[in-house]
């Protein structure tokens, strides 16, 4: 009986390890997340801002000396939106990449107490 113990300890150390892994990497995931929806919410809000920008650059005559302003506030917050949207993307590619490694190894831990129970039971 003690030869399990023994035999079990590394399985169990290894188990403990790549349980913090996965946890690690699935608060990393919610973190991601979280980034991208809030990445979202600003570009929504910059396209408003866009939109009342536009309404109002429509609204007044062309000759007055703000249009210019108007121009550039929509050029700077399109850069902006396009910054973001590069952001999003990198970040739902790294969000993938973690899930991808969090089910690799939940599929190791699976495997590594799978061969662990049937060794122990043989």
């Amino acid at each position: 009986m003690g030869d399990f113990i023994l035999q079990t300890e590394p399985v169990d150390l290894h188990h403990h390890k790549q349980s913090t892994k996965v946890s690690y990497l699935q608060q990393e995931n919610r973190q991601l997340n979280e980034h991208i929806a809030d990445l979202e919410q600003m570009i929504r809000l910059n396209k408003d801002a866009l939109r009342v920008s536009v309404s109002t650059q429509y609204s007044k005559d062309q000759s007055i000396p703000g249009v210019k302003n108007y121009y550039l506030i929509l050029e700077k917050l399109q850069q902006e939106n396009m910054k973001l949207h590069g952001i999003i993307e990198k970040l739902r590619k790294d969000r993938d990449l973690a899930q991808s490694k969090v089910n690799s190894y939940v599929m190791m831990i699976n495997d590594k107490v799978l061969g662990a129970y049937f060794r122990a039971n043989l």
